[in-house]
């Protein structure tokens, strides 16, 4: 009986070298995910250290500011937990463009954007 290898050389090598770029693409996601959370940590200890501060040097209370993150949180039409840029039509080419820019980034007409709150 005749023993046939399912891989090629070649074929071992590509899947050698995809296995690789998966391995090298896995330790890349290890890393942001050690930053995000570490940004997270950071983030979560200033907003503590912000309401604490609110809390001891005025008179606002836990309700009060639940009331405003949900009113901040409706601005873009969804209560989601996200801020959201809002985006507006262009209305001389039709393409969706960020209110953070001046002109639209397809044809470089002024959106008609109104004021950011």
């Amino acid at each position: 009986m005749t023993f046939y290898p399912v891989f090629s050389h070649s074929n071992f090598y590509e899947v050698a070298k995809t296995a690789d770029n998966a391995e090298r693409k896995a330790f890349q996601v290890e890393d942001q995910l050690r930053v995000l959370s570490a940004r997270f940590e950071h983030l979560t200890l200033v907003t503590q250290t912000l309401w604490e501060l609110l809390e001891q040097h005025t008179n606002l209370t836990q309700e009060q500011m639940y009331d405003k993150m949900q009113e901040i949180d409706l601005r873009d039409g969804e209560a989601d937990g996200k801020i959201k840029k809002p985006v507006f039509l262009c209305n001389n080419c039709g393409h969706r463009v960020s209110a953070t820019y001046q002109v639209c980034i397809y044809c470089g007409a002024p959106p008609d954007v109104p004021p950011q709150p």
